[in-house]
């Protein structure tokens, strides 16, 4: 884990001039969320790691589906 990486999560956050809506990403592999009136930002954790991998479903709002890689019990 990154110490203090609220902090720099905070700051990627608004470097994407994209407030109110939701941030993911995927370079740092924190599995860290933040869900706050005025910053929403996921980011994720490495999926070879915990050998899984997410399916993304959009209907009214959005999902993931955590899948374990065949023949993998973790």
């Amino acid at each position: 884990q990154i110490k203090d990486f609220e902090n720099l999560a905070k700051k990627r956050y608004e470097k994407y001039e994209n407030l109110g809506f939701w941030v993911c990403e995927g370079h740092y592999h924190q599995n860290h969320q933040i869900n706050k009136e005025n910053i929403k930002y996921l980011n994720l954790a490495s999926f070879a790691y915990e050998r899984s991998f997410f399916v993304v479903e959009y209907q009214q709002e959005i999902k993931f589906r955590e899948q374990k890689l065949r023949g993998q019990n973790v």
